[in-house]
């Protein structure tokens, strides 16, 4: 994740407090974004570099 804060919106966080009165900040649930995009698009990207791997490997037998 290229930007630092992305893994906050990714990932979540956990309840947070102040150590010198103990406030609370709060904490962030995970939303996971960048998973669901993955899951999305991971199938398309593996056919692409089998078939290109695929097509390598059969021009380079019939030479």
């Amino acid at each position: 994740m290229g930007d630092f804060r992305l893994k906050f919106f990714e990932k979540g966080t956990v309840t947070r407090t102040l150590r010198k009165n103990g406030a609370k900040r709060g904490a962030m649930t995970a939303h996971y974004f960048f998973k669901t995009a993955k899951a999305n698009k991971e199938k398309d990207i593996f056919d692409s570099l089998d078939k290109l791997i695929s097509e390598s490997i059969n021009r380079v037998a019939k030479k």
